[in-house]
């Protein structure tokens, strides 16, 4: 009996669901490991030209996978990156801004109003 497709999808992005998980150390050990099997002529010999065929699929597929999981750590990587970059970024504005708030409040604020004063008085003829 033939199994329905979505049966064999299912099946099939669960175990991709699972694989994407695995640790970046063990894809690369399992693609390291079926590439030195297909190297070493003592290996290669000991099965069949059909094997050789599959292992070499799945050689390929394991280095697909270690370098896809190597881009998505990077990828993660960067993207805190940029998270702290921008909290450090805004953090240093309101510095900044807090600068000129103190800075606005402790000179130019006096200055206004003595300047202030002064227009005042002598606007009001008490100006000596």
């Amino acid at each position: 009996m033939v199994e329905p497709a979505s049966t064999i999808s299912g099946a099939i992005a669960k175990a991709l669901s699972a694989i994407k998980d695995f640790p970046l150390w063990f894809l690369i050990a399992i693609a390291l490991s079926l590439i030195v099997f297909l190297s070493v002529p003592e290996f290669s010999g000991a099965v069949s030209q059909e094997a050789r065929t599959w292992i070499t699929v799945a050689a390929v597929t394991a280095v697909i996978f270690a370098v896809s999981r190597f881009g998505s750590v990077v990828a993660s990587h960067l993207n805190s990156y940029h998270a702290e970059a921008k909290t450090r970024r805004n953090v240093r504005e309101e510095r900044i801004r807090r600068f000129d708030l103190i800075r606005y409040s402790t000179v130019y604020m006096p200055l206004f109003a003595q300047l202030f004063d002064t227009y005042r008085n002598y606007t009001l003829g008490t100006c000596a």
